[in-house]
């Protein structure tokens, strides 16, 4: 189940990735939801991360780990995040 959902996510990274090289981004941001401990979400995303960074050319991925839901919400809202992998909720 992770693996797809990590197949789809790159997918959609990939097929944004002109608009990403075009705004020169030097950091892609995600925000990390999961009913895992902090330091778990970020060992589980750091294949990933390492993944994406060569995939957009970007200098530094950053992985931030969000408390709930309305968090990931208000960093994509508020330009704080590039990226997230959201639910049905």
């Amino acid at each position: 189940m992770f693996r797809m959902m990590l197949f789809g996510a790159v997918s959609v990274i990939a097929m944004a990735m002109g608009a990403v090289q075009a705004q020169d981004l030097k950091e892609f941001r995600v925000g990390i939801l999961g009913g895992e401990n902090e330091a778990d979400r970020l060992r589980n995303y750091q294949c990933f991360s390492d993944h994406i960074k060569d995939v957009l050319g970007v200098e530094k991925v950053s992985l931030f780990p969000a408390a709930d839901y309305d968090g990931v919400i208000q960093g994509l809202l508020g330009g704080t995040l590039d990226f997230a992998e959201l639910g049905a909720s």
